[in-house]
């Protein structure tokens, strides 16, 4: 594929947007008689997408309405004139109408400057979307590279360059897979079902759980995670990273030393296990939100420690129970005495 030029459209600067209409800036490729070869459009979803585009053509910056001569870029982001005022000013420069689809071949569409308006926008409670278009022009073909014979027609009237141009787009879109292999192995450059499959390398479950950022993270660090997988380290990481909060990690022989007599003993093993296999993970209730994300923290739990050892959560209510889960400076304090008032008589700790 020899030389190719385009336009890429994706940022709010490349539109105006007016009711149920997106305009796109004035695009101006240097030269007159400029050949536009194919658009695309880049499709969010089935329910928010762009359902119909119209081009405008013209070789000119000005345009002509009514007697009066308008300059195209000025106008199209003119806020103050009706778009469909304006769709009746274009009309003459309007070459094609496409329809519902993401990928058009632009046949016989020629000139230097070029404008879109896209119609139709759903109006059902969806945030309208900024679509990616990309718009390309003085594209050489592959005619080109045959012999003098097959270029005795114009491009215009040469069903042999239609037909070529076909397969021609195809192995273009195939290059540029090929060429953005890498940067899609990259993973904060990836999209999400691509971190998802790369997700499968380092054994990472419940994918779908995660958000982006944190997915990124853990392909980030598959390398090190996976060489404290099974860890004490490993566990607090991974909570982290899904809570937000550093969990609490009691295992079991850390109460060795605090078991003096029977009924110390009995109250450890109640609240931290009863076999050396024991870990008992403690967060705030603030890192915990519903049941659903508890039994996703659960598994995630599960899948981060050995086979054998038995892990359990525990959330720290905000609350003083007695031989429970009570910790001064964690889910309870202790506070300096202050004046309280009865009856507009302020009654000190010494007084009562």
């Amino acid at each position: 594929m020899v030389d190719i030029k385009y336009f890429l459209l994706n940022k709010e600067e490349d539109y105006i947007r007016q009711d149920m209409y997106l305009c796109t800036a004035l695009l101006d490729s240097g030269e007159k008689q400029t050949c536009w070869s194919r658009l695309c459009v880049k499709q969010e979803s089935a329910q928010n997408h762009i359902a119909g585009l119209r081009i405008f053509i013209s070789e000119e910056a000005c345009l002509s309405y009514e007697s009066r001569q308008w300059d195209i870029g000025s106008l199209i982001m003119d806020e103050d004139i009706l778009i469909e005022d304006k769709l009746l000013m274009y009309a003459k420069y309007q070459v094609m109408e496409l329809g519902d689809s993401s990928d058009y071949l632009l046949e016989g569409v020629t000139g230097r400057y070029m404008w879109l308006v896209a119609v139709n926008l759903p109006d059902n409670g969806i945030q309208p979307f900024l679509p990616e278009i990309q718009i390309f022009f003085q594209a050489d073909s592959w005619l080109s590279l045959l012999p003098e014979i097959y270029r005795k027609h114009s491009k215009e009237d040469n069903f042999l360059f239609r037909y070529l141009s076909i397969f021609q787009w195809i192995y273009y879109d195939m290059s540029k897979k090929i060429e953005e292999t890498p940067s899609m192995l990259y993973p904060p450059l990836a999209d999400m079902e691509t971190l998802e499959w790369l997700a499968g390398w380092f054994d990472i479950d419940d994918r779908m759980v995660w958000s982006r950022e944190q997915m990124v993270y853990l392909i980030e660090n598959g390398s090190r995670l996976c060489s404290i997988r099974g860890t004490r380290e490993y566990i607090e990481e991974m909570i982290r990273l899904f809570t937000g909060y550093t969990p609490f990690i009691v295992e079991y022989y850390q109460t060795g030393g605090y078991k003096t007599d029977m009924r110390k003993t009995n109250l450890l093993e109640m609240l931290y296990g009863e076999n050396a296999y024991a870990v008992t993970i403690l967060l705030p209730q603030a890192a915990i939100g519903g049941r659903q994300e508890v039994a996703v923290l659960r598994r995630i739990i599960r899948s981060s420690a050995p086979a054998d050892v038995d892990c359990r959560l525990v959330v720290l209510e905000p609350y003083i129970y007695l031989d429970y889960y009570s910790y001064i400076g964690i889910n309870s304090w202790l506070s300096d005495d202050k004046d309280m008032a009865l009856n507009e008589n302020t009654l000190t700790g010494n007084r009562l």
